[in-house]
């Protein structure tokens, strides 16, 4: 174990990525590992999809290398689960079933390992607990979080600058904090990711890449919440990302109401909305970054410090 501070680990993941990502790019384009466009594509080309897998790599190579080998383990055993059925389904596909299934399992590892949600905190005001209904509703927890991530992976660099933002906000909440060096080496990865994936895009996180990133936000809030007796941390991403939980339980209605399967995607979210009135991709990212920001700073002008 190296020691390493978030600033170090912040740097070296920034440059890993940096270095990696190309090579990433190359030999998807050998392995013919491609995004085609489609019907409700944004693209108009074959675009790498492998992204998550960089990623998630570096993330987990400078954790092992500055933190403890057990802290991982639960996080690292769902996420090489998701990261390979995500691989797998962005070559072959897998239907919504197998998707929901795999995502239970992968809480249901975190859970074996004790994480989970134990109780709902008002903000600002009292605990319920629910150790009762703590396994289903970690299982919702999750579900919920890594399907909006996947769902707002719409637009070049969305999910990824989206997330970004979350986990800085969970990291300066909770600074300093045993995930600390966590949280910016993998802040430090998307960092340098976005400057491959802003539009256009040279590459996508892939659906490997959008569950880890979902999988890591449900992951982040639900244990620095367990640590925490002041602040309910999983209220975060869902404040910050309000506009794409409203969003997606728009399209949950418009899909339902329409006869259609809720799973099935369109052009009718709110970035696609956007992009369509703006014109302009980068503004169209640029201004949900925006929104993102201004939510994230209320947030930390609310929010207490971290007090385990």
């Amino acid at each position: 174990m190296i020691p390493m501070n978030p600033i170090m680990v912040f740097n070296a993941a920034f440059i890993l990525v940096l270095i990696l990502t190309p090579l990433v790019i190359a030999y998807s384009y050998r392995k013919n590992f491609l995004d085609y466009p489609k019907e409700n594509s944004i693209h108009t080309k074959p675009v790498p999809m492998t992204g998550g897998l960089v990623i998630f790599s570096v993330f987990f190579v400078l954790s092992l290398v500055s933190e403890a080998v057990s802290n991982l383990i639960p996080l690292f055993l769902a996420s090489i689960l998701l990261v390979l059925s995500g691989l797998h389904d962005d070559r072959k596909g897998l239907n919504a079933v197998q998707k929901i299934l795999i995502q239970t399992i992968a809480g249901a590892i975190l859970i074996a390992f004790g994480i989970a949600i134990t109780r709902v905190s008002i903000p600002f005001g009292p605990s319920l607990e629910i150790s009762r209904l703590s396994a289903p509703v970690t299982i919702l927890w999750l579900i919920f979080i890594i399907n909006l991530v996947n769902l707002l992976d719409g637009l070049d660099g969305l999910a990824a600058g989206l997330c970004s933002i979350v986990l800085i906000v969970v990291f300066f909440i909770t600074y300093p904090s045993v995930f600390s060096i966590q949280l910016a080496a993998l802040i430090g990865s998307l960092a340098a990711f976005l400057i491959f994936n802003f539009h256009p895009a040279k590459i996508f996180l892939g659906n490997s890449g959008s569950s880890f990133l979902g999988l890591a936000i449900g992951y982040f809030s639900m244990v620095t919440s367990q640590k925490s007796t002041v602040i309910p941390i999983l209220i975060v991403p869902l404040c910050i990302l309000i506009v794409q939980v409203l969003d997606v339980a728009y399209a949950v209605f418009r899909r339902a109401r329409n006869g259609f399967t809720i799973f099935k995607g369109d052009r009718g979210h709110i970035h696609h909305l956007v992009l369509n009135s703006l014109k302009n991709h980068r503004v169209a990212v640029l201004s949900f970054y925006l929104i993102a920001l201004l939510l994230a700073a209320f947030v930390l002008k609310i929010f207490p410090k971290y007090n385990p």
